[in-house]
């Protein structure tokens, strides 16, 4: 279906800098009028993240938890994926476990659990929920055999970044069918312009998820539950379409490893599919809300009878067992409260998880308000949808099929036979 003018994002705005945040009129140093400021009794406790970009964030949140219930929080970015990983796996295994650490929900999130390494959260959970400050439809993606683990990060939705510039300089308008989507991007490569982002490695799905959820979203759920095969025409058919794409020479080169928000505030490619939680990303660039927007990409099928975008939501969880254990826990107690919550999205410039936040963006608010309204379809994140082992399966194959188109139909093969395994399915 054509995309209603509520759902389009044409614009960021409502936005601020991070140093804003931190002047005298911030949330910040309103709460250190009247809470508790950090002393000498205030403890530090250690938090591995794989978001480097949410520094900024964390170091705002640090400061406002040493006032408000005095720990602060001692970040330590990862900027690979990989290594992130295997580092807190590791650092598990030897009893060095940091205090609290990001992480993913899905087969990740299963995984962790079964290795008794995430503290249960069941109490946080049913309290946000009685208090209002974590809605009860997110509390499915932090269930493991009934019972929660860690509290909700972030909440993101995905949608198409747009550079203003490029797009003004080649008379472009943002697009409401996918026959237009399909039209930019070929007026874009007529002038020499990349006109869309894509990449190996960790974001080696996003394409995917995009051309299967956005064509048959039935078939993309089918798919995830195990009840489909990597091998069947809807899959197919999306592989084919993301075929079309590279041939047609509309995506950047998926080897260059460059942050996705360098290249897009550089201009070397027009348009970058990502999560709200990019927009984070931009004022550390000095990328400013006028040079860049914000859009739902059109359904590939047009006869849908919702626009359909994709859920993220990430999980931030505590080490078991550790001297660190019950102030990791305190802080989650914290994390999802209204007045940590209003610093946490104004510093992100994105959504939070806590309904009583307003959203700092006015484009990222009318998504929201859609997904509430039930006129916009979520899909979950093709990242956390899937079994780990699909998962990482996958992100080997896509990357190999983005280097080399041609192999898409033996990737698929490669992909279900560990889907196979995976979902108990018979051989």
């Amino acid at each position: 279906m054509k995309l209603s003018s509520k759902v389009i994002t044409a614009t960021i705005v409502g936005t601020a800098t991070i140093s804003g945040l931190l002047t005298a009129a911030s949330p910040i140093t309103a709460l250190a009028a009247t809470g508790r400021h950090a002393s000498a009794s205030t403890i530090s406790i250690k938090l591995d993240d794989d978001k480097t970009t949410f520094t900024p964030g964390y170091d705002a949140m640090s400061k406002l938890a040493a006032q408000q219930i005095g720990i602060s929080l001692q970040v330590n970015p990862f900027s690979n994926e990989t290594t992130f990983q295997t580092t807190i796996l590791s650092g598990a295994a030897a009893g060095e476990k940091p205090a609290l650490f990001t992480w993913h929900t899905g087969g990740e999130m299963q995984e962790v659990v079964a290795a008794n390494e995430v503290t249960n959260t069941s109490a946080i959970w049913k309290q946000d929920i009685a208090n209002g400050t974590l809605p009860g439809s997110l509390e499915p993606y932090y269930t493991v055999n009934g019972q929660q683990y860690c509290v909700p990060e972030t909440l993101d939705y995905w949608g198409m970044y747009y550079n203003k510039t490029i797009f003004a300089k080649y008379h472009l308008t943002v697009p409401t069918t996918w026959a237009q989507l399909m039209s930019d991007a070929a007026t874009l490569k007529t002038h020499g312009q990349v006109p869309f982002y894509e990449v190996d490695g960790v974001f080696a799905f996003v394409w995917f998820e995009m051309l299967l959820g956005q064509d048959d979203p039935a078939a993309y759920n089918q798919l995830a539950a195990g009840k489909l095969s990597f091998t069947s025409p809807p899959v197919v058919h999306a592989m084919q379409l993301w075929k079309s794409l590279i041939d047609d020479g509309y995506m950047s080169n998926p080897t260059v490893t460059t942050n996705q928000y360098n290249v897009f505030a550089d201009g070397q490619v027009a348009m970058d599919p990502s999560g709200t939680w990019l927009n984070a990303s931009f004022s550390q660039l000095h990328f400013m809300p006028s040079q860049y927007g914000f859009f739902l990409v059109p359904n590939v099928n047009p006869q849908l009878s919702k626009d359909v975008t994709f859920l993220e939501t990430s999980p931030l969880c505590a080490s078991p067992g550790v001297s660190t254990t019950a102030a990791a826990q305190k802080v989650l107690q914290w994390w999802n409260t209204t007045p940590a919550q209003t610093v946490w999205s104004k510093t992100q410039l994105d959504i939070s998880e806590n309904p009583k936040v307003p959203v700092p963006v006015a484009g990222f608010a009318a998504i929201d308000n859609d997904v509430k309204s039930g006129s916009l379809e979520p899909l979950e994140r093709y990242y956390e949808a899937v079994p780990a082992t699909v998962l990482n399966e996958s992100l080997n194959d896509f990357s190999a099929f983005e280097v080399n188109p041609n192999t898409y139909m033996k990737q698929l093969a490669n992909i279900e036979k560990v889907a196979v395994k995976a979902y108990g399915k018979g051989a």
